[in-house]
């Protein structure tokens, strides 16, 4: 199966380095032509707990000229998909699978031909760059991947060959036939964890260690399920305890927004509570703990980008 992967970030990196240590020869399709040309002679390191090993998936920094493509996996930042999308356009024209793995739901209706189908995932692996190249798997967890709506049959055959590509590289995946519910739930998670790491600057775990925090947690979750649930989204029985279980789960790990409020990167939060606080608008519904988690890590990435 020919797949191309989009963004060399952690979940890039992660999903190239397990297919190539599987067999499979995916390409990985980066912007910058002087770090795909320098990865291409480095490869890429893939680290977990119990060993290192370096693979070598092939790095393209064009996207005309090739052709056969069965999927393109979008894993760039969801403040890049926009752009991203707009650089694929000549892979989109000879593709019919495309498959998004952005945080939030600012994604769900991502501009593309008519004739490429769009699937989405979430997913619980965690994964981090320790340096470009170099890929630290931190925890094994499972993917769901499925389509909004009905899909041609030729895309429903494309989705099935990559969830068994991913399951034979190790990536536990699997079809969800309620994709919108699932990325809902993951984005209350997002909701309870992300944004407080960065403003407490803290690991997941370290947000149960604090009064304050978990309070704000427990609001900012509350007002997210009432959203969900006023435009018909079914969600867990119990939101915020999924919140939490996730963070003694996670406890060592450093969020993805914390990740990015450190290196001085914009972050994910107009994907996630933006993107809530937009529905909450259109239905009436006051969101005052989302509102201020938004205000303060603004407040944060514009500090950090100025340094």
């Amino acid at each position: 199966m020919k797949i191309v992967i989009i963004g060399p970030g952690s979940m890039g990196l992660l999903i190239a380095s397990k297919l190539a240590l599987a067999g499979n020869e995916p390409l990985l399709l980066d912007y910058r032509q002087e770090r795909a040309e320098r990865l291409n002679q480095t490869g890429i390191i893939y680290q977990n707990r119990q060993d290192k090993q370096i693979c070598r998936p092939k790095f393209i920094s064009q996207p005309r000229n090739l052709t056969n493509i069965d999927a393109l996996i979008f894993c760039v930042k969801s403040y890049s998909l926009s752009q991203s999308l707009q650089f694929c356009q000549p892979l989109l024209e000879r593709c019919s699978l495309a498959l998004f793995m952005q945080n939030g739901i600012s994604h769900l209706q991502p501009r593309r031909p008519d004739h490429v189908s769009a699937a989405f995932a979430s997913t619980t692996e965690g994964a981090y760059l320790v340096e470009p190249g170099h890929i630290y798997h931190a925890g094994q967890g499972i993917t769901k991947i499925g389509f909004l709506a009905n899909a041609p049959e030729k895309s429903q055959r494309l989705l099935k060959e990559l969830i068994t590509e991913l399951n034979s590289s190790g990536l536990k995946s699997e079809e969800s036939k309620t994709i919108e519910e699932v990325v809902w739930s993951k984005l209350l998670v997002n909701i309870g964890i992300n944004g407080l790491t960065a403003i407490y600057n803290c690991t997941n775990g370290e947000l149960l260690k604090r009064p304050e925090a978990q309070a704000r947690m427990k609001r900012a979750v509350t007002e997210a399920e009432e959203v969900a649930r006023a435009i018909g989204i079914k969600l867990p029985p119990d939101p915020l305890e999924q919140v939490r279980a996730v963070c003694r789960a996670t406890e060592n790990n450093i969020s993805s927004m914390l990740q990015d409020i450190r290196a001085g990167r914009s972050t994910e939060i107009r994907a996630i509570n933006v993107a809530l606080l937009e529905i909450a608008t259109q239905h009436g519904i006051a969101c005052p703990e989302n509102a201020l988690i938004v205000s303060e890590v603004l407040r944060k990435e514009a500090l950090r980008l100025e340094l």
